[in-house]
């Protein structure tokens, strides 16, 4: 008899890792977010940030699927008879 190891999308979260599986509204699950200054007296900048919203995770009120610990992926033991 063996054992081996598949893996599969987590059905909690849809395979995201996020809580409900959803996307942070604010950095669409990019955990980065944009921020553009425009002065009329200086050149128009483009900076980047941890988003504020999640906490740079990217995931639905910084929280993720607490099924898969934000792996997006379950594991499943198959035991087998050889």
């Amino acid at each position: 008899m063996g054992r081996r190891t598949a893996y599969r999308d987590c059905n909690n979260c849809g395979g995201t890792g996020t809580y409900l599986g959803k996307k942070c509204f604010v950095c669409n699950g990019t955990g980065i977010q944009k921020i553009l200054t425009i002065d009329t007296h200086r050149p128009t900048t483009m900076r980047y940030r941890e988003c504020r919203t999640c906490g740079g995770t990217g995931n639905y009120m910084g929280r993720i699927c607490p099924a898969c610990d934000g792996k997006g992926v379950a594991i499943l033991d198959i035991s087998e008879d050889y």
